[in-house]
């Protein structure tokens, strides 16, 4: 019965997501990334708010772009514009801080944005899943905490320490279980649904889990989420890598296994290419491969 519900949920979310084009979102932000790199800063900003028209919902970080783009361009008020769309979808009142631009920071468009933080937050917190946030937070600080003795993870939490297996990576499965229940009720913790610092602890939770043998099943699942605007094709990058090379024995995404061959090239090309991320021409490649720097 929950797998019924779940299948008709997920059918409607792409039914809803037909008329948002996030493949060409993906390509057009990209394409901005590139023409940024060139100095192209107007024709940059053009194509990333041609992107932004194509959905409903955009990433903080391209909001931040945009707000940098704008303030380079001198285009103050739409900084301003993207600076607060940058807060309102994150939750991070940071966001928008920067050294460029001495005469941004000098002007009343700054003074406004920053005098308005407190209130851009609030929207965010009356729409975010809350309990959804802290269900993350707590799952996270067992990752992190317990499982891989990260002491700068805090967290007010008490754990029976005479509970816990004595393999404490056991506690990954565990967790698993509990996040994916977690995204059937509430849906996927996207941005939207609960904020940046939320994604990224939910991120770095699936991470630790589909990059191993076993979990394929859900592969497709998460996938779709990148189409439907959810999960960022870049946060997919680390666990399906780590599957390719330590499950299927052979890379994917990277030229990790230093086989830098025109072919081999190529073919990497294609596979961030139909993931929706930037193709090898906007990597610098060194120490025969095993360094992979982005330049735009």
């Amino acid at each position: 019965m929950m797998k019924t519900i779940f299948l008709i949920t997920f059918l409607l979310l792409a039914i809803n997501s037909v008329g948002q084009n996030y493949q060409n979102y993906y390509k057009l932000c990209n394409s901005s990334d590139s023409l940024a790199y060139l100095g192209l800063y107007k024709q940059a900003l053009d194509t990333l708010e041609t992107a932004f028209e194509a959905v409903d919902v955009v990433h903080s970080r391209n909001y931040i772009d945009a707000y940098h783009l704008a303030i380079k361009l001198k285009q103050y008020d739409k900084a301003v514009k993207y600076g607060k769309k940058a807060i309102i979808i994150s939750g991070n009142k940071n966001i928008i801080r920067t050294k460029s631009s001495k005469d941004f920071r000098k002007s009343i468009y700054y003074s406004s944005i920053i005098d308005s933080c407190d209130y851009f937050v609030q929207i965010f917190n009356d729409r975010v899943n809350h309990t959804f946030q802290d269900k993350i937070d707590s799952l996270y600080y067992i990752d992190q905490r317990i499982v891989r003795k990260n002491r700068s993870v805090r967290g007010n939490y008490n754990i029976n320490k005479d509970e816990l297996p004595i393999n404490r990576f056991d506690l990954d499965s565990s967790n698993w279980s509990v996040f994916h229940r977690l995204v059937q009720e509430y849906g996927f913790p996207s941005e939207e649904n609960v904020g940046y610092e939320s994604y990224r602890k939910a991120c770095i939770l699936i991470i630790h889990n589909l990059r191993i043998s076993g979990y394929e099943k859900y592969h497709d699942e998460y996938f779709n989420y990148i189409t439907l605007g959810y999960y960022l094709p870049t946060n997919v990058v680390l666990w399906y890598e780590q599957y390719n090379m330590n499950v299927l024995g052979q890379t994917f995404f990277t030229t990790w296994d230093k086989n830098i061959s025109e072919e081999n090239i190529q073919r990497i090309d294609s596979n961030r290419r139909k993931f929706n991320l930037k193709g090898m021409n906007s990597i610098e490649l060194s120490r025969d491969g095993l360094s992979m720097v982005s330049k735009w």
